[in-house]
């Protein structure tokens, strides 16, 4: 009976271990899927430009970039899985928050692909 109480919390302890690292490569895989869109976010924007007389001016409305976001949304920290997106003439950004540390990532079509947050339509590192 005893050697059947300790197979059961060895069995336990493990299957808690495995649970723990199976989360983390989870928010990792997430992580990656909300980077990945983000930047395909950009080049649609940069499709919507081409077509747009050259300008991004209402490009976060257009139906695959609202798409697009919305699937990003999916893989966003839960908290808040809101996807910014900010246009003008010239500039686009998006970003949205990292499900593994909740800190906001940002993606913009001069460029900058990092943690950061929007400023008027383009990414600027975050203050923290």
């Amino acid at each position: 009976m005893i050697e059947m109480l300790i197979v059961v919390a060895i069995i336990g302890s493990l299957s808690t271990l495995v649970l723990t690292k199976t989360r983390g490569h989870k928010e990792s895989g997430a992580d990656t899927a909300v980077k990945a869109g983000l930047q395909q976010v950009i080049t649609q924007a940069e499709s919507y430009y081409n077509g747009n007389e050259d300008s991004f001016n209402d490009a976060c409305d257009d139906t695959q970039i609202s798409r697009q976001r919305e699937k990003i949304g999916k893989n966003t920290s839960r908290s808040n899985s809101n996807v910014s997106c900010e246009a003008d003439d010239q500039r686009i950004a998006v970003s949205a928050y990292l499900r593994s540390n909740g800190k906001q990532w940002c993606v913009d079509n001069d460029g900058y692909n990092d943690l950061g947050e929007i400023s008027g339509s383009a990414c600027v590192s975050s203050s923290e």
